[in-house]
């Protein structure tokens, strides 16, 4: 095998609802494409036309391959895979980028999974993902009602608020203010008119999202003096330490890889057993083959599927009642315990 076939190839994922705008912006990064760069465009297109991907052909001499008939996240995902390898093939021209188009009726989750575990001829380093969806479409109805939305704006890094001209200055501050109000936070979002994106700020490697410090409905957490502690095993990523002397409350979060899966009924006697010093709580936790959406509150937790696959992370307040601190024995005891509740699978 040559160096062109075992360098990592880095790969984006370009996701949004029907007509939010996905293929134009394809459009406007080819025209940013870097001289001597080669790409690969892989695009799913539903129904049997390819009329997408024929539209992106005639724009450039790159090679796009078309998916049509089926959603490459679940029916047509081994279609997928086999796009992708031939994209790779050591007989075609070598790719330095491949972006990867699903359409806009699935859930990426998959798709992601597919990139991530699965063996090609290359290995693949997924990017930054990217979710174009328009005002009209991200609606707080809509976020109701719509699985598909809730999952395509979750799974994304960075979401593209595109169309705003064709929406009320009304319209355009609820969709920011639904998106501000999502966890995990957003790495980036941005507002456009017709998918107009800078290509530098897509094609970036895919940060581990930070931790938010939580805010509590009675207590802001002003002055904080921030101590981060991070493990090299496999437990522990990260642990995160805030206090307010002020409001006298501690804000801790922790971050785990994703091969470490918790189990759900474990986390739950964890929190009956602890969370009498917990004012406030929420975290994604990987448990099983799925990630779980934890939110604790008045002393009760709940669990609730969402779509997501990054990181493990939980974020507690904890009232400083029991004077609790950085080096006090109590934390360290929460976490162990915390990391009792869950496994590391290769």
């Amino acid at each position: 095998m040559n160096s062109e076939q075992t360098t990592t190839l880095p790969v984006h994922l370009v996701t949004g609802l029907l007509g939010s705008g996905k293929t134009t912006a394809l459009l406007n990064f080819l025209k940013q494409k870097p001289a001597g760069e080669n790409w690969g465009l892989l695009i799913n297109e539903f129904g049997a036309l390819d009329i997408d991907a024929l539209s992106l052909q005639s724009h450039t001499d790159d090679q796009v391959i078309s998916i049509a008939g089926g959603c490459i996240c679940c029916s047509a995902q081994a279609n997928l895979h086999q796009g992708i390898n031939r994209l790779l093939d050591p007989q075609n021209q070598a790719i330095d980028r491949l972006w990867i188009e699903p359409t806009g009726l699935g859930h990426p989750a998959k798709i992601i999974d597919l990139v991530k575990q699965a063996s090609f001829r290359r290995p693949l380093d997924l990017q930054s993902v990217i979710c174009i969806a328009t005002p009209k479409q991200l609606t707080t109805e809509r976020w109701k009602k719509s699985a598909v939305m809730r999952d395509l704006v979750t799974l994304a890094d960075q979401v593209i608020l595109n169309k705003i001209d064709q929406a009320s200055a009304k319209e355009v501050k609820q969709s920011q203010t639904l998106l501000a109000s999502l966890y995990p936070p957003k790495q980036a979002v941005v507002t456009t008119e017709y998918s107009h994106i800078s290509l530098s700020d897509v094609m970036q490697p895919r940060p581990p999202r930070p931790l938010s410090l939580l805010q509590s409905n009675q207590h802001e957490l002003p002055q904080l003096v921030n101590e981060e502690q991070k493990s090299d095993n496999d437990a522990l990523l990260s642990r995160h330490l805030q206090y307010s002397d002020r409001d006298r409350l501690y804000a801790i979060g922790w971050q785990f890889p994703a091969k470490r899966i918790f189990s759900r009924s474990d986390l739950k006697k964890w929190f009956a057993e602890n969370g009498r010093f917990f004012q406030r709580g929420k975290g994604v936790l990987r448990c099983g083959l799925e990630w779980q959406r934890v939110n604790w509150s008045d002393q009760h937790v709940d669990f609730n599927d969402i779509a997501w696959r990054g990181d493990s992370r939980l974020e507690l307040i904890i009232a400083d009642s029991q004077t609790f601190s950085a080096d006090d024995e109590r934390i360290h005891s929460l976490e162990q315990q915390l990391i009792e509740t869950s496994r590391f699978r290769e």
